[in-house]
This record gives C-alpha cells, structure tokens and sequence, in this order.
C-alpha cells in the first residue's frame, strides 16, 4: 500500500482545511518531502502519528501545547468550537483507488486563551472493497485494524526525518531488525495457525484412518505442508 492523499484540519500550522495529494510516483520505495528549516516537515510526520497511533509528537517536544492551530484559535470567539482533524488514504499497490481511509477528529472549544477537547476523539477506518465504503468506528477495533497495516513499535521504518536517520537507525542489533519484519510479515501469526490446524486435525481425526476420513487427513496434511513450504522460503530470504 501506499499514501495517495493526507488531509488536514486545523493542525499546528495547517491552517483550515488542508490537502496533500501524492503522485504514483509515491508507489515506489520511497518519498522525499523537502522544505526550509521550520516550515512544518516534522509536523507533517507528527500528524501522521497522532492519526494512526493517537499520539502528537510536537506535544512530546513542546510541552503541553496543544495541537490546535493558534491562528484560527485567535479568530475564534470565546465558547465557539471547531474542529481538528487529520486523515489518511492508502491505496492498494498499482491503484489509483483507496483502499483503506483513516481518520482522527476531535472537536475542540476555546475556553479563555486556549482550545481544549470538548468530545471524545473520533476514528474511523474505512475500507473499500469492490468500490463499496465500509466504515468502522469502534475505536479498540479500530486501533488493532491500523496496527494489522502498520504496527506502531515499527513505523519509524517507514515514517522518519531525513535529518535524524542517525538516531532514528541507531540499534544494530540483528535480533531487533528481524523481530520488526516478523512482526510487519506477520509469519508468527501463520505459525500459530498451522499448530492450531494441526492440533484441530489430530483431535476430529484421531482414530480414523480408513476412507473417506484418511483422504481428508492426506488432504489437510497437504495444505499445512505447503503452507510450511512457503515460511520456510520467507524464513530464507528474511535471514
């Protein structure tokens, strides 16, 4: 999957309703956001994490503030509300067409000299099959949906600055690589599977070995073999 299109609302210094759209270009290995110092590069990255995983990076440097655009904070009266807001379209490998949207709102009042959220934050994963939108707020379901796409402990493989690689790759540890890929090619999730098809078939089948019970033994033991078959090759290409 790749980002095809970023929209913003009220961000930092996203000023209103804002939108950035990615060429197909952003299909291959990687893409390259470059601007002058202090001009919202380290935002952006901070508003992709606050919309997948709930968390602000700029909060994490800057304290307490809040997120919340100060210019539209100045303009608006005092009890009035708006909204912030950021979401994400994914689109499935050589598409033009979403394939998941993911979005986090929340609205917020200014109170005094500050904007606080007056609502609990809203998230939304849509998914798109056969050009029909399903959309899903329960946020636990939510949440476990985004991690299935990108697990949050790994994400800085993905989502990083330029300018802090250093850091960002400091480990060297090559348990900690390959755990990262395990985790994103979700092969432990297969491995139980199959112990678990393989326990469910000793249990259903124990004690019959003639027929049409045999074919169906010689049948699933086929389907786990090639199964196993394929892990192993993975295995291979991962070490």
């Amino acid at each position: 999957m790749w980002i095809s299109e970023i929209k913003l609302k009220n961000f930092r210094p996203f000023y209103g309703d804002q939108i950035v759209n990615f060429k197909e270009d952003s299909q291959e290995k990687f893409t390259i956001i470059e601007a002058k110092a202090d001009t919202g590069k380290t935002t952006f990255l901070s508003a992709l994490s606050w919309c997948l995983y709930g968390k602000d990076l700029g909060r994490y440097n800057k304290g307490s503030i809040h997120p919340f655009n100060l210019e539209r904070k100045d303009e608006l009266d005092e009890g009035s509300f708006d909204n912030l807001k950021v979401e994400i379209t994914l689109n499935e490998d050589g598409t033009n067409t979403p394939q998941y949207v993911i979005k986090r709102e929340v609205r917020c009042l200014k109170i005094g000299h500050q904007m606080v959220e007056d609502e609990d934050i809203n998230i939304t994963v849509t998914e798109w099959k056969n050009n029909q939108a399903n959309p899903i707020t329960d946020i636990v379901y939510c949440q476990n949906q985004i991690n299935s796409i990108l697990p949050e402990d790994i994400h800085m493989f993905f989502l990083f600055e330029g300018e802090k690689l250093e850091k960002t790759f400091s480990f060297y540890k090559r348990d900690d690589i390959q755990a990262a890929i395990e985790k994103i090619s979700q092969i432990q999730h297969v491995k139980s599977s199959i112990q678990h098809m393989e326990l469910t078939r000793e249990k259903l089948y124990k004690g019959k070995s003639q027929g049409k019970e045999s074919k169906e033994i010689e049948r699933n033991q086929r389907s786990i073999d090639a199964i196993r078959t394929q892990i192993e090759t993975l295995e291979a290409k991962m070490n």
